[in-house]
């Protein structure tokens, strides 16, 4: 007889526990072997002191900087180790897709071009400005506009009457 239980998924499990049926807990996986050496016992490495250490001022680009991260050196003599380090032409040239390796304090002037953006501002201040004027005019203009709105409506009669 063939066993027609779907494996124990997530979605599976979720389905039946939807479906009211009792759910098995999933099998835990046992951790992978690890073997039982050590890794301080494995590397031996001797403890580096400001002693051991080479004068920075000798190294150039084929010296081996990795002995100045020892934890037995000092921060100072490590700081000119990594400042030396960092000077060097190999590790100092800018490759120029960093954002930042432009100078943005010295910006180039627009001069009389007028950008997209500062048009729409001037428009808007304009638009802004009629707005606000349009209210005292209309406070200064007489009340009785009769004349206007008169002359409105016979242009519409006769708009009707020619069609």
């Amino acid at each position: 007889m063939v066993d027609r239980t779907p494996p124990q998924t997530f979605v599976g499990r979720w389905s039946r526990l939807k479906a009211g049926e009792p759910v098995a807990p999933p099998e835990a996986v046992a951790p992978a072997a690890v073997p039982d050496v050590p890794v301080a016992d494995a590397i031996e490495a001797p403890l580096l002191t400001d002693a051991d250490m080479p004068d920075v001022d000798a190294l150039d680009e084929a010296s081996d900087f990795s002995g100045f991260l020892s934890k037995g050196v000092s921060d100072g003599l490590r700081r000119r180790a990594l400042d030396k380090l960092f000077r060097l032409p190999m590790c100092g040239v800018l490759d120029g897709l960093n954002d930042y390796d432009d100078d943005y304090t010295q910006l180039e002037e627009l001069g009389d071009t007028v950008t997209y953006q500062m048009r729409q501002w001037a428009e808007q201040k304009a638009r802004e400005e009629l707005t606000q004027a349009a209210p005292d005019e209309a406070r200064t203009m007489p009340e009785d506009n009769s004349a206007a709105t008169d002359g409105l409506e016979a242009g519409e009669a006769s708009m009707d009457e020619e069609a």
